[in-house]
């Protein structure tokens, strides 16, 4: 039960941290772009001199420099910031569950989840491809294509959750998740569903911060879904381990 209670504890705190880091990334960027707009009426001038000059008159560098710097500032703020932030967020709280659960080294965490990132990834951008095709009929991911990413992607996080459970090569985990793929196939389809219902979760709570709408709902459903997560994580590994 203490180990339950610490996990949860685990990620309540990683959802808080995530939902600030998004937040601040979004306000320091929008901070960025205002003192951005500020220099658009010297850079409409200096291009109306180009224009008028035939690009021979002397421009003030110093206003282009400022803003080109602020721009790369605020795209490197979501390009770069962001993402490694939140894959660093995501390794040290899963790596604390983790050593919660079993003493799973630093380094093995660090590849494992860099796996789950980079599988995670590729499913977020064939679902936007696919909400993009069947909203607007652009994109090539339709519904065939989706379910297969899907599967092949839940492979891959399912071997990879066995080797966080057994400290075995990559042979042995591959043997291991079949031998025990029976009994644990239903229990992981549940665990990526609540995963991915917590992640959108997440998401949701980040668009009604900015829309300034109540959070209490989307707070008390994160909880539920932290606890459900975290039930068939434990339930997983006593199976697998």
């Amino acid at each position: 039960m203490k180990k339950h209670i610490r996990l949860n504890l685990f990620g309540i705190v990683l959802i808080g941290l995530l939902v600030g880091l998004v937040y601040v990334v979004r306000i320091t960027a929008e901070k960025m772009l205002v003192d951005l707009k500020s220099y658009l009426p010297e850079l409409n001038q200096i291009q109306q001199e180009l224009i008028a000059s035939n690009l021979t008159a002397e421009v003030n560098t110093a206003v282009i420099d400022s803003a080109s710097r602020l721009s790369y500032y605020a795209l490197g703020l979501y390009m770069i910031v962001l993402p490694l932030g939140i894959y660093l967020l995501f390794l040290i709280f899963e790596g604390l569950a983790w050593k919660e659960l079993r003493n799973v080294s630093w380094k093995r965490i660090a590849l494992l989840n860099l796996v789950n990132a980079f599988a995670f990834l590729i499913f977020v951008l064939a679902f936007l491809d696919f909400l993009s095709y069947f909203s607007f009929g652009v994109g090539w991911v339709n519904g065939w294509i989706l379910l297969l990413v899907s599967v092949l992607v839940s492979i891959v996080l399912y071997f990879n959750f066995v080797a966080f459970c057994r400290s075995y090569n990559l042979r042995n985990v591959f043997v291991h998740g079949l031998n025990k793929l029976r009994r644990t196939w239903h229990w992981f389809v549940l665990f990526l569903i609540c995963s991915f219902l917590l992640v959108l979760l997440v998401g949701l709570i980040y668009v009604f911060i900015v829309l300034s709408v109540s959070l209490i709902i989307l707070i008390i459903l994160s909880l539920v879904f932290v606890v459900l997560t975290n039930l068939l994580r434990m339930k997983l590994f006593k199976v697998l381990k």
